[in-house]
Order: C-alpha cells, then structure tokens, then sequence
C-alpha cells in the first residue's frame, strides 16, 4: 500500500470513530424530576391543593405553566406512570423543556376534614373556574411572574376559560391550550341527563354539577356569554382533538362507536366529538389519532405545545367547517336508546327493521355481573361480552357489556336483564340500516320560554310511514313528563320556567312491508334568557347546577 493510500485509509478510520462518538456515544440526557409536591399546609383548602413541579436547573426565572385536569380528575393525572395501562409524561417534558410548573386540583371541598382528599363529586365549570382563579393569583405570587400558561384537558379547558372570564384571571393568563374540551357541549352528558340515562346516572354517581353543566344546552348558554365578552380577547386560545377511540379501554372504543354514529358526532376520542372542541377564536394545536386518555399524554401533545411557546410552530390557522350547523339542522337517526332501575328482571322489545345491515348493543348498569342475553325473532340467544375499561386517567365508567349481529332477522327482539335489589341500565342500540329516518324542527339555539316547536320526522324510502311520536324531558328534581301524538308531527309547548332540560324523542312507525321500526333522538335543551345572566356567574352557577 502507497503512504498516500495508508494515509486516506488512517484519515478515514479517524473520521468513523469520530462519527461513532460523537452519534452513539453522547446520547440526550432526560432527567426524572421528583414528583411535584404541595407546599406547607396552609388551612386554605384552594392554595393546598396547587402541586409544584420541581424547577429545572438554572430555570429560576423561566416561564410557568399550569396543567389543569378534566371531569373527575386530579393534579397527578399529568405525572401518573403505571404502565401499560397508564403512563403520562407531561410533567417531565415540561421540565426537561425548561418549565416551571404547577398543577391543581379543583373538585376541593374546604368543609372536609382534610380538604386534600378528594372525596366531594365533580363541580361545576362556573365552581371550578372560581377555584382556579385563585390558584393561578397563588402560583403566580410564589413564581414571581406576571402571566402563566394554561394546559388543560377537558372539561378543564371550560374551568379555564371561566376563571379568566369571571374570576380575575384574565391578567395573569397568556395561552391557554385545550385538549379534547368539549366547548360545545358533551353528547355523552346529555345521554346521562336524559329521561332514558336517569336511572343508571343516578345510581353510579354521574349526575353531578360538573355533567350537568356541560351538557350541549348549559354550553350553549355558556358560549353566548362567554364568545362575546371581550375580556380575553388579549389571551390567544388553542384548541386539540383526538379522533381514535381504540385502546384505552374497551368503554372508550364502544362509546366512539356511538358517538360516531349520532347525528351532530362523527369523528372524537371516544368521549369528545371533534366538532365539540369547536371554538370560534382558538387556532387549531393538533386533530390527531389519539383517544380521550392518549391525547393529553406528554408525548402527544407536548411537542406541539412547545413549538408554539418557541415559536417554532405555525399560530395562524384558524379552526374551519366546525362552526356548527344551520339554526334549524336535519338530524339523521339511528338509534334506540332504553333504560331504567333493575330493583327486578327486565324484559325489553324493540324492532329491527329488514333494512337494518347490522346491530351493535351496548349494555350499560350500576352494577357488575349483571347477567343479560338478546334473543331474536326466531329465537336465537345472544349472550354480551363484559367490556374492560381503562384503569387510570379518565372518571370511573359504568359497567359496559357489548354484542352485535350482522345482517339481523326483522321483527321483535328481546332482551332479558337480571335485576336484583338497587340498579340501572342504559341500552344502547345502533343501526347500519338503509332505512333513513330524519328529525326536523329542533333548533340549534337558545329556546324561549312558552314557545312552541313543530317537530317533523321524515323516512324513506317510501312508503315506510312513522306512526307515533314520543317527546319525553326530564326537569332537576328527576321527574319525566312527555306527550306523544300520531302521525309524522308533533307539537312541543315550551316551558315558561327557565332552566335546562334532558329530553328524549321516540320514533315508531312501519316500513313498506309493514314491518316496525324505532328510533331515539337523546339532547338536552336550554329555555333560558342569557341576558339576565351576564356579569352574574354565580347565577348562571345556579343554573348549571342539578
């Protein structure tokens, strides 16, 4: 070999090991912080609930975000590890990011013995936001910093918004991030609330202030308060969805399946629609395949939340085509929807029309072990599957069994649930029918007290024929009232007392061949004058309460 060859070959070898040591050999370090802490006990049930992060070194002076949880959670849902099941890393990345942090609890009652153990139900998002407001005047005295950064999930991205809107936190707040918040309205929280979802809500604990208050009309009320006060107009809001509903927990990828399938569902995480996280000044943080649990994990969600605070990510791209639908919208039915106490066995029939493609039923109860089987027109048993559902990061769900038949007989089906001592159900049936039944006349508004709606079913093809109406509301107290008419119209005379109400329509009729079929359209309405509420949150607080 030539010096000249001995030379490039030592100059190359030099430059590998070079290449080695400086790819494999100096990896990125990832530092594991402790677990945030509270600071000495104070008495004051609000300020003891604020956890702070450990500061990253050097980072006594850097920004501050404060991470805000969801429906019945807590501050360390953003720093629980137990995997497979559970494993959010949000406070890590923040830290490692450089980032103080705080995080709160908000469901604090400060009558409690001892006001950190998170006992009471979930609040409502105008007793929350009150909460939150004074925790972010505490963080940011103890930080030393004028503004902090909101990270919340769910329906704490409504906390969020409240406390700035109401309760002086407007000053302190620069961004605020959403993930999966349901700012128009949870479909999910009008099932519980409606006539049908009474029973089972009740005895499992779900019809609590924070439920109530984020049902589609309290939302409805809530947004044409909030759009329009110009208080927060300085703070630049984030919206982010996810639209997988699988893994998880098998709830969540039933209750996607569902809400995929409503009228005003389609795409969402298996809690939240994505039209729901709609907000009209909010650009769009990120609409990716994650479910309710996987879309405020640190790794998710983080990336994207810190190229916008470095300004490495694009801020001007305004969410479109979720503004809602017309005032007057065309709901598409394909549901029968069944419940009520299992204090004894119960039997329901209800039809499948020979249109139907396929049937999926999921089986909700108070209880575990409840034994049921579906039995078709020609006597064929079905026996449900117990569905698992997450463990960690989301409220406790109600106990969920599933079957589904492809291509189903027409006629009567039955279903048979033991019941024995205090229970409740919810049945939930969705149809893949060509069968089209549609609902015409409930407007997309506010309703006026004593007005009167003309609601109007259509199916087709002819000459399938709708032969019964059924309008059922639920009042605060828990009483249902209803009315029914024949025929494809009904006349529906609105309440004079203002308030909310969960409210049902059952559907009957028979199709060309004289066979029956049903629907069910589930949504809460709101009779309420919003301009007695402005400026007065306690009184809507009030009005958001059961």
């Amino acid at each position: 070999m030539s010096r000249f060859m001995k030379v490039l070959a030592s100059t190359l070898l030099l430059a590998f090991c070079l290449f080695l040591w400086l790819g494999l050999s100096a990896p990125t370090a990832v530092a594991s912080p402790p677990d945030p802490q509270p600071l000495s006990a104070t008495g004051n049930c609000y300020m003891d609930n604020i956890f702070y992060g450990a500061v990253p070194p050097g980072g006594q002076h850097n920004p501050v975000l404060v991470f805000v949880h969801g429906y019945s959670g807590a501050a360390i849902d953003w720093w629980l590890s137990v995997p497979p099941y559970y494993d959010n890393d949000m406070y890590v990345r923040a830290y490692n990011a450089g980032y103080r942090t705080a995080f709160v609890n908000l469901n604090v009652d400060p009558s409690a013995p001892d006001c950190r153990v998170l006992r009471t139900p979930a609040r409502s998002v105008i007793y929350n936001g009150f909460v939150l407001a004074l925790q972010i005047e505490v963080i940011s005295q103890i930080y030393g910093v004028q503004q902090v950064d909101i990270v919340a999930h769910s329906k704490g991205g409504i906390d969020a918004q409240a406390g700035i809107l109401w309760f002086g936190a407007a000053d302190r707040v620069g961004n605020v991030f959403t993930l999966s918040s349901p700012h128009q309205g949870s479909i999910l929280a009008d099932l519980l609330w409606s006539p049908e979802g009474w029973w089972l809500a009740l005895l499992f604990g779900e019809r609590d202030d924070a439920t109530y208050s984020i049902q589609t009309a309290p939302m409805q009320v809530f947004r044409s308060i909030a759009d329009a006060d110009p208080i927060d107009d300085s703070i630049s809001y984030y919206s982010a969805a996810g639209t997988d509903w699988s893994g998880g927990g098998g709830g969540l990828a039933w209750m996607g399946e569902w809400l995929a399938a409503q009228p005003d569902g389609g795409p969402n995480d298996g809690a939240v629609t994505v039209s729901s996280t709609y907000l009209p000044y909010a650009s769009v943080l990120f609409q990716e395949p994650w479910n309710h649990s996987e879309v405020f994990m640190g790794r998710n969600a983080f990336p994207t939340i810190l190229g916008v605070l470095q300004g490495h990510q694009e801020k001007a791209f305004r969410e479109a085509g979720l503004q809602g639908s017309s005032s007057m919208p065309v709901h598409r039915l394909n549901s029968i929807v069944r419940g009520g106490s299992l204090t004894e066995p119960v039997r329901e029939e209800f039809p499948v029309e020979p249109q139907a493609q396929s049937i999926q039923l999921s089986l909700f109860t108070s209880e575990a072990d409840v034994g049921a089987l579906l039995m078709g027109p020609n006597g064929a048993v079905h026996t449900f599957e117990a569905v698992p559902v997450a463990e960690y990061g989301l409220p406790r769900m109600a106990f969920l069994q599933k079957t589904s038949v492809e291509k189903p007989e027409a006629g009567l089906w039955g279903l048979e649930i033991d019941g024995s001592g205090i229970g409740g159900y919810m049945l939930l049936a969705t149809l893949d029918s060509k069968l089209n039944v549609e609902l015409h006349g409930l407007p997309d508004r506010l309703l006026v007290p004593g007005e009167t709606l003309t609601l109007s079913t259509h199916v087709s093809p002819q000459p399938a024929r709708v032969k019964q109406q059924e309008f059922r509301w639920s009042k605060r107290s828990g009483n249902i009232d209803g009315l029914s008419s024949t025929g494809s119209h009904l006349e529906v005379p609105v309440t004079d007392h203002q308030g909310f109400y969960g409210t049902s329509l059952s559907v009957s009729g028979e199709t060309g061949g004289g066979l029956p079929f049903e629907r069910t359209f589930v949504r809460s309405i709101a009779v309420v004058d919003p301009g007695e509420l402005k400026g007065s949150p306690w009184l809507l607080d009030e009005l958001l309460k059961p």
